[in-house]
C-alpha cells in the first residue's frame, strides 16, 4: 500500500476452537510453511544461488533483547486470547515496555530493521509479529489477505493494485488473524511460506523505489528495479505481482518480447490479475508507437 502517516493500532479477530471456519485458510494444503534462520538462508540460496557468500537477511530473524521483552510480557499471562493480544500490543507499547512500533506505508523491511527504525508496512511489521511469537513457540504464519474488493493507488502516472499482508496464529483450540491497518475486514488470510513472504518484501522494495524516485521527480531506475523483481520470481515463481512488475520494468526498457513473456507468466499464475491484463494492453499500444499510456505496476 502507498500512504503517508501512520494507521491505527493493530486490530485483532480471534475465532475460537474454529476448524476450518470461514475468515482464515488452514495451513494444511502446502507441505512447508515454516523455517528455521539457518533453513531459510540454505533455501534462499537454493533458489538464488548468486547470494551465496552474501550477509543474507532473514525477515523474521530479532535480536535476544526483543525476545527477551516478548518472553517477559507473556510469561505470566494465560494461554490463548489474552496471551495473543498481550504480544500484539506489546509492537505499539511505547518502549521501555514495548517496542513503540508505527505503521508507515511504503516501508518495507525485516524485522530487525523495522525495529531500528520504529516503523514498517504491513509485511515489516507482520514480520516482527511473526519473530517474536516463533520464540514464544507458537504456530504462527505470514497470511495473504485476499480482500473482495480491490484496492487503487495512483502515483504520478502509475496506477497501483496495494497487497496486503496479515499474520495468521493457529493452534488446536484458538486461531487469530492480526491487520495492521486497522479493523479487520472481510477476506480470506491464505497462509503462505517464509520464503513467499520474503519474496513480496523484495518485490514491495522494487515498487517502493521506483515510486520514490516519481515523487522526488528524478528518472526511475528501472535496472536496479528489474533486478530486485527478478529475485522476487526466483524466491517465489508463483507471486503473480512481480511478474507484473518485472515485465513494467522491461517494458520500461524497451525489452518488449521479454516483457510480453513477463506478463504471460503473471497469467499463467493468476489468470484474472487484471493489471497484467491492462498492461499487456498498454504494451502492445507501445508497440505500435503510441505511448500515451503507462503500465500497472503491483506492489
Amino acid at each position: 500500500m502507498r500512504s503517508r502517516g501512520l494507521r491505527g493500532r493493530a486490530s485483532l479477530l480471534i475465532l475460537l476452537a474454529c476448524a476450518g471456519c470461514v475468515g482464515c485458510a488452514a495451513p494444511n494444503d502446502r507441505p512447508r510453511y515454516i523455517y528455521t534462520p539457518e533453513e531459510f538462508r540454505a533455501e534462499l540460496v537454493e533458489r538464488a544461488p548468486e547470494l551465496a557468500g552474501r550477509d543474507i537477511e532473514v525477515p523474521f530473524e530479532l535480536g535476544e533483547g526483543a525476545i527477551a521483552l516478548a518472553h517477559e510480557t507473556t510469561r505470566t499471562m494465560p494461554r490463548g486470547p489474552e496471551r495473543i493480544e498481550a504480544l500484539v500490543r506489546l509492537l505499539h507499547t511505547p518502549p521501555p515496555k514495548g517496542f513503540g512500533l508505527r505503521y508507515q506505508a511504503a516501508s518495507s523491511q525485516s524485522a530487525a530493521k523495522t525495529l531500528e527504525l520504529g516503523e514498517g508496512d504491513c509485511v515489516a511489521l507482520a514480520s516482527v509479529l511473526v519473530g517474536l511469537g516463533r520464540s514464544l513457540g507458537w504456530p504462527i504464519y505470514y497470511a495473504e489477505a485476499r480482500v473482495d474488493q480491490k484496492e487503487i493507488h495512483r502515483e504520478e502516472d502509475l496506477a497501483i493494485r496495494a497487497g496486503h499482508m496479515v499474520v495468521l496464529i493457529a493452534t488446536k483450540s484458538v486461531r487469530a488473524v492480526v491487520d495492521f491497518t486497522g479493523p479487520v475486514r472481510g477476506y480470506r488470510a491464505h497462509v503462505i511460506d517464509d520464503l513467499e513472504a520474503y519474496a513480496h518484501l523484495l518485490n514491495n522494495r522494487a515498487a517502493e523505489q521506483i515510486l520514490d524516485d516519481l515523487e522526488a521527480a528524478r528518472p526511475p531506475d528501472w535496472e536496479r528495479a528489474l533486478e530486485g523483481f527478478a529475485l522476487a520470481t526466483r524466491v517465489a515463481p508463483d507471486l503473480d505481482r512481480a511478474w507484473n512488475n518485472q515485465g513494467v520494468a522491461l517494458a520500461r526498457l524497451g525489452r518488449l518480447d521479454d516483457a510480453r513473456n513477463a506478463y504471460a507468466r503473471a497469467l499463467l499464475v493468476n489468470a484474472d490479475f487484471d493489471s497484467t491484463q491492462k498492461n499487456l494492453v498498454v504494451l502492445e499500444t507501445r508497440s505500435r508507437g503510441e505511448t500515451s499510456i503507462q503500465e500497472t505496476p503491483a506492489p
